[in-house]
């Protein structure tokens, strides 16, 4: 199968978010086994360049690599059982995710 270049995918979740789930589960005595973590949606390389691009007024244009061999080229995550079982809902979404994190940066 041929890619367009940057169109992989994955489930971008903002770290403060993913922290969230995990004091859920820790301070639910009934919290057991696997919960995954995610968004439920689907960002591409190329999304992500552009919402850094956007977010840090970068003027380039991306380079592309090859794909790794391999190399998963869409995943989404289900959440499903954190949500019901412990109500955890994603907080904040892709882009402000991404320029808090270069904020983030920027300070360190």
């Amino acid at each position: 199968m041929t890619m367009v270049c940057g169109s992989s995918t994955r489930d971008y979740c903002f770290v403060g978010d993913i922290v969230a789930a995990n004091l859920l589960a820790l301070e639910n005595n009934q919290a057991a086994g696997v919960y995954n973590v995610g968004t439920g949606e689907e960002a591409s390389v190329n999304k992500v360049f552009e919402a850094i691009k956007s977010a840090t007024n970068y003027q380039g244009e991306p380079i592309y690599a090859d794909a790794r061999p391999g190399e998963i080229q869409r995943i989404v995550l289900d959440s499903t059982r954190l949500r019901t079982e412990l109500g955890w809902k994603p907080s904040v979404m892709f882009e402000e995710g991404i320029a808090q994190t270069i904020e983030w940066h920027l300070k360190k």
